[in-house]
């Protein structure tokens, strides 16, 4: 197991995991730049984590926090403000703005999850980003 520069004796992390207290806490995804956390940990061990992801400079996943959208359920998901396209972060909307982003990277949303998207979350726009 590597050591990262600061939080040396409590974090870690191998090719594939992320470790706080020798505990696995989340995936690395490196495909898709992402760290994948499965379940709530505590504050200190979300700090390392966070900590992690800044360091690769990946998005954080929280698989525990996302809910099903009614149709699609097996390949979208969704947070508060964010859409996840089977399990990877494809972007997010703006409700006061009636917009969604969606990131173009290697997620492969199809337009047809786009459009429902829009409809579900009665969102009037949709534009598309870099990261």
């Amino acid at each position: 197991m590597k050591r990262f520069k600061y939080h040396k004796q409590n974090l870690g992390f191998d090719l594939d995991y992320i470790y706080s207290y020798y505990t696995k806490v989340a995936k690395i995804d490196w495909e898709n730049r992402a760290i994948i956390v499965y379940d709530y940990y505590s504050q200190t061990t979300c700090k390392h984590i966070a900590y992690a992801a800044n360091y690769f400079n990946f998005d954080v996943t929280k698989l525990y926090k996302l809910k099903q959208f009614s149709k699609y359920k097996e390949v979208l998901t969704y947070s508060e403000n964010e859409i996840y396209y089977n399990n990877i972060f494809a972007g997010y909307f703006n409700r006061a703005d009636k917009v969604l982003y969606i990131k173009l990277n290697k997620t492969p949303i199809k337009k047809h999850h786009i459009q429902f998207i829009i409809k579900e979350k009665k969102l009037d726009k949709l534009e598309t980003y870099y990261r």
